[in-house]
């Protein structure tokens, strides 16, 4: 047990090594939580203090009143002719009354959240909410009030208990684990030689290489499909090893795993760009095959252009001579037939030129 907590600890690497660095950071990771800790103890009995004076002034009453029976002395005629008052004083602070225990119970009771706590709080109704970005450290609690700090601009704020006792309190120290998911364009040969299942090995030994970030690697799954393009969005889930309590750290290694997947993809030949316009101009050579045997990304691929001189536009003789195209028109399943070597730049041209025209 205490070698997997001294593991769970410094989260050494796959070669079970730590450098300087994340032991240090371990370290100070174990103070930070030393230093909450302590903090929570103090306010915890701050606010014990408080419900006791408030449980100790209940008890003397009941106390007192048990003390005038005891004495023959009937209390009850005073205390009706001070519910009149007592009415007109409950119809004017009644809501606030209400609220002011609400609250109270939220901190005695639920204690949804702790010092130090990053935050978020929104309407209970909404199915989605803006998550984590948009949130506050909690400060200082009390019965009353509870003291924060919004993350993005260092404002202090000072938010009354029974206004966020009915709201949705997302808790990032009470949330480990964070699922981090983000979504990636594809060209349609990742469904071809097994590439698909290449990209999710190399996920999963992305994962375990980086341990002291990543718990698993979740899920790849396609969720678009544009035929049109040519394109597939992919959604990709990850388990951080972290609590949204860690947001910059969580980000950090999300964008590191974009980045090596973004280079990974592109390796393999998977990774897609804007597919080339239906009409392209072909000024540096002409093209081996006209039309497309299986992808369109594939049209202008240096492999299918025979490199050539440029063609010369306009002339003494007579107009411009248009650029190769290749139009809408022509069908992707059309191929043309290969030139002859033996032409020259500009009898290529001419060749193609006239196949073109031809159609």
């Amino acid at each position: 047990s205490k070698w997997k907590a001294l593991r769970k600890l410094f989260r050494p690497d796959a070669n079970n090594e730590i450098s300087l660095l994340n032991f240090v950071q371990s370290c100070d990771s174990m103070y930070k939580k030393l230093r909450y800790f302590r903090a929570n103890v103090g306010n915890a009995s701050v606010i014990d203090h408080a419900l006791e004076s408030i449980v100790d002034g209940a008890f003397s009453f009941a106390v007192m009143l048990v003390l005038l029976s005891v004495m023959r002395v009937n209390p009850w005629p005073l205390l009706v002719s001070l519910s009149t008052l007592l009415v007109s004083i409950s119809f004017a602070v009644g809501s606030s009354a209400s609220k002011w225990f609400e609250g109270m119970l939220l901190v005695a009771a639920r204690r949804p959240f702790d010092l130090g706590d990053r935050i978020y709080m929104t309407d209970p109704s909404l199915i989605i909410s803006d998550g984590l970005w948009y949130c506050w450290f909690v400060e200082d609690i009390n019965l009353f009030h509870t003291t924060v700090r919004y993350a993005g601009t260092n404002e202090v704020a000072t938010i009354n208990n029974g206004s966020v006792a009915n709201m949705r309190i997302i808790n990032g120290a009470r949330s480990p684990n964070a699922m981090v998911w983000f979504q990636f364009p594809y060209r349609a040969n990742l469904m071809e030689d097994g590439n698909l299942e290449k990209v999710k090995e190399a996920l999963e030994g992305y994962a375990r290489d980086n341990p002291r970030n990543w718990h698993s690697f979740s899920y790849f799954r396609v969720d678009e499909v544009h035929p049109h393009l040519e394109k597939l969005v992919v959604t990709i889930g990850m388990q951080h090893r972290s609590s949204w309590q860690d947001l910059v750290t969580i980000l950090e290694a999300k964008a590191a795993c974009m980045c090596w997947l973004m280079e990974y993809s592109r390796q393999l030949g998977v990774m897609y760009d804007e597919l080339p316009k239906r009409d392209l101009l072909y000024y540096a050579g002409s093209l081996k095959e006209g039309g497309v045997r299986k992808h369109r990304f594939q049209l202008h691929d240096p492999s299918n252009i025979t490199k050539a001189k440029p063609p010369i536009l306009g002339g003494g003789g007579g107009g411009a001579i248009p650029p190769l195209t290749y139009s809408e028109s022509q069908s992707d399943s059309v191929v043309e037939k290969p030139l002859d070597s033996s032409l020259s730049a500009d009898a290529k041209f001419l060749e193609q030129l006239k196949h073109s025209q031809g159609r």
